[in-house]
């Protein structure tokens, strides 16, 4: 018997073993397939995703639709062979034999060129039928080495964006265009033009007989000249797609800028026509003021609901006196609980009664002010809270009763900082309504379907990181380029003061300062858009 039950004690083990292995391997199974669905989501658009609100308000206003689509993504064999080419392990035990020999081949062509090129300058310095100078000729070297730096650089930076699911997905085959035509392009047909004219005019100073004439052999200026051509190309091709990187990422950007700034938008136009319809389709204007100035404090338009409509001076409605209730109006304990707002009762009484006055129906205090007259009030509500004695149905009070009025979420926040006199207002009371009206009071109001504050910063906070993720990886190279460029110009022009300029040396000169707009463009069309996104988020 133990052993039949050990046995089963083992099988029993082994069995739960098993299915923990079994829920393991599923639940990584689901793990990835999340993880992939969730990138999928986040790389589909560079804004919040929230839903659409067009239909939600049913708008009866015709907006113009601007279609901002993302493009499709990179094609996993693209970013195959890229991976190859960059030496990107796709997994941990891989060895990216080809990728590493890229990188072998590109250090070594630049090592070869910068050691070359300062045995031919100073042989140039030296010999004296030249008229090369220390200056010029250490502002060569320096040069060389700087450019054979931004290609190494090139290489490490193009492969640690390819290697980022963050970059990936937002790489899309799309960027801005010039002219109708794609920037990106643009930027491979002048960076290849300027690399062979630059291969040309080198050429010819690094011949034979130049190098006779230097005392130097011809075997230094040919490994020279094939070094540069060789280290050229690969520059090129790691430059370039760190380029192709830069302009597709802020196109994305830009895009998902724009989508939140028109949903934000879209969000105002909705607003916008739920306080029309609040109002019967009311037009509300910008310099409409929320309160009207009297003699006897500040008259506030109260916005009543249907029930508080019953008044004894309307015909047709029932001529039992309704008691009224006063209102503090410098009370502090006004909160901003919600919004439901009708039109105002041309007829309806609002008793306002002077510090020091007795509250009654008597005294002759009973103002009827022009209501309708009055601009509309956005954000005012009526909350009335009971005492505990008049919370049975059909229960009467007097006019005399504890009822509280509140001004809920007014508009200015204080209206009893626009004057210096403390004034009550008295309003019916609704304590003689029956129940079926004093629930439909007590209701919450629904708001127009727009973003709230809260999904406004989370939106604002995601594009802000993505904004500083690409910033932070891009902004060293492009800064380094931009010296670069401006620095080979400059020699441009010091060798134009003692030489004659040619055509072939003109459109070497002019070429990569084309390049400088062209991509700079880029970063700023996305600080542009990042900056009338802070404009339209604060108003």
């Amino acid at each position: 018997m133990m052993r039949a039950s050990g046995t089963d004690l083992s099988q029993i083990q082994r069995r739960q073993i098993g299915n923990g292995s079994r829920n393991q391997r599923i639940s990584e199974a689901f793990y990835e397939n999340s993880i992939e669905q969730d990138n999928q989501q986040e790389g589909e658009s560079n804004r919040c995703r929230f839903p659409d609100l067009a239909t939600s308000m049913h708008r009866s206003y015709n907006i113009k639709k601007y279609e901002i689509h993302q493009s499709r993504r990179l094609p996993h064999w693209v970013w195959y062979l890229l991976a190859r080419f960059l030496g990107i392990k796709l997994h941990p035990l891989d060895r990216p034999i080809f990728g590493t020999l890229m990188i072998v081949l590109t250090v070594l062509f630049a090592i070869t060129y910068i050691v070359s090129f300062i045995w031919y300058i100073a042989y140039d310095i030296v010999n004296e039928y030249t008229k090369q100078t220390v200056l010029t000729g250490v502002f060569s070297i320096v040069m060389v080495i700087y450019w054979a730096s931004l290609g190494v650089y090139a290489n490490k930076l193009a492969a640690r964006l390819f290697s980022s699911q963050k970059f990936i997905d937002s790489v899309r085959l799309h960027s801005r265009t010039v002219f109708k035509v794609s920037a990106a392009g643009l930027m491979i047909i002048i960076a290849i033009a300027s690399t062979i004219l630059n291969n040309y005019t080198s050429a010819t100073l690094y011949n034979g007989e130049r190098c006779q004439n230097l005392t130097v052999s011809r075997e230094v200026c040919y490994v020279m000249f094939g070094a540069r051509l060789g280290y050229s190309i690969f520059s090129l091709i790691w430059n370039l797609l760190v380029g192709i990187v830069l302009l597709s990422v802020c196109r994305t950007h830009t895009i998902g800028i724009r989508r939140f700034i028109r949903q934000l938008e879209e969000d105002g136009h909705t607003y916008e026509l739920y306080v029309r319809n609040m109002y019967n389709n009311v037009p509300v204007s910008q310099h409409s003021d929320t309160t009207q100035l009297g003699d006897d404090g500040v008259l506030v338009d109260i916005g009543q609901s249907d029930q508080l409509r019953q008044d004894k001076n309307i015909p047709g409605q029932s001529n039992t006196p309704i008691p009224p209730v006063a209102v503090d109006t410098s009370d502090s304990s006004v909160s901003q609980v919600g919004k439901k707002t009708s039109p105002p009762h041309p007829n309806r009484p609002i008793i306002i009664i002077k510090e020091g006055s007795v509250a009654t129906m008597d005294e002759g205090e009973v103002e009827l002010p022009n209501v309708a007259a009055m601009p509309p009030i956005d954000r005012l509500k009526l909350e009335r809270t009971r005492a505990s004695e008049d919370r049975e149905i059909g229960a009467e009070t007097p006019s005399t009763s504890n009822d509280k009025i509140q001004l809920i979420n007014p508009d200015p926040p204080s209206y009893a900082s626009r004057s210096t006199q403390h004034s009550l207002i008295l309003l019916p009371s609704t304590s003689s309504l029956s129940l079926d009206q004093r629930s439909s009071m007590d209701q919450p109001s629904v708001g127009p379907n727009v973003l709230s504050p809260d999904n406004i910063l989370l939106c604002y906070w995601r594009i802000g990181c993505r904004l500083r993720t690409t910033s932070i990886a891009l902004q060293r190279w492009l800064i380094a380029w931009v010296c670069f460029i401006l620095a080979w110009s400059l020699s441009f022009i010091v060798n134009w003061i003692h030489h004659e300029a040619t055509m072939i040396e003109i459109a070497a000169f002019i070429l990569p300062i084309m390049l400088l707009p062209l991509v700079c463009s880029a970063y700023g069309e996305v600080n542009m858009e990042g900056k009338r996104m802070v404009q339209v988020s604060c108003v």
